[in-house]
């Protein structure tokens, strides 16, 4: 959490290109850290290529996007709100190819599906693509909505018009409040929404895999592949 506020506010708050691609390449390397440590498949052997090519695009895409928002609104003022949301646009779409790219093995192969005891009941690909999906919305969509875009539209649509004559001094750690906020309390209890762990009806599996559930009277199964 202290990484990740610290580099949300500055992507928010950075003007200039070099602090901007700063901001970003140290993200996504945290980002990729963050997931090596925490969610690599070591029931498989790891392809160390693989997970650099995804944090090479994945880092390539942030800042491109990044970058090229700076470019625009130097070019056009008018256009200022593109660069409000620019950093939520690059994080998401860099965190949705990364999703991807990480779990490319487990699109292709399955993973393994459980009952409420743990009991393994074979592999399946669409259980996989259940639990890609779900990852790539609270990766991707709601850890970057609460820890970059509501902190800037609070801040745009609430703070600076009521302080941006009478009080400019405190608009700055305002924003990092506001920041902090959604990366501490927001972005857990979004996430804290989410079980953790992918449940599916075994109407949705493949018929060697539903067989096998209903041949021990399981109605639900369970991915192997956790969220957090």
């Amino acid at each position: 959490m202290p990484v990740t506020a610290i580099l949300s506010l500055g992507m928010v708050s950075s003007s200039k290109p070099l602090g901007v691609l700063a901001c970003h390449w140290l993200y996504q390397s945290h980002s990729a850290a963050t997931r090596y440590c925490n969610y690599a498949d070591t029931a498989r052997p790891l392809d160390g290529q693989r997970m650099l090519a995804a944090y090479g695009l994945s880092t390539g895409v942030a800042c491109g996007i990044a970058l090229a928002a700076v470019a625009a609104v130097r070019r056009a003022p008018s256009l200022r709100a593109l660069g409000l949301i620019a950093p939520h646009s690059a994080v998401c779409a860099a965190g949705a190819l990364s999703t991807y790219l990480n779990n490319e093995v487990d699109l292709a192969h399955g993973v393994e599906v459980t009952d409420a005891a743990g009991a393994p009941l074979g592999v399946s690909r669409r259980a996989a693509e259940a639990g890609v999906l779900r990852a790539a919305i609270l990766q991707n969509g709601v850890v970057p909505l609460c820890s970059l875009l509501l902190p800037v539209l609070a801040m745009r649509g609430l703070v600076v018009p009521r302080l941006w004559k009478s009080h400019p001094d405190k608009l700055w750690p305002i924003s990092a409040a506001l920041v902090a906020g959604g990366v501490c309390v927001a972005t857990p209890a979004a996430a804290a929404a989410m079980p953790a762990v992918v449940s599916l009806p075994i109407d949705d599996l493949e018929p060697e895999v539903r067989a096998a559930a209903k041949a021990r009277g399981v109605e639900t199964v369970y991915s192997s592949r956790v969220l957090y």
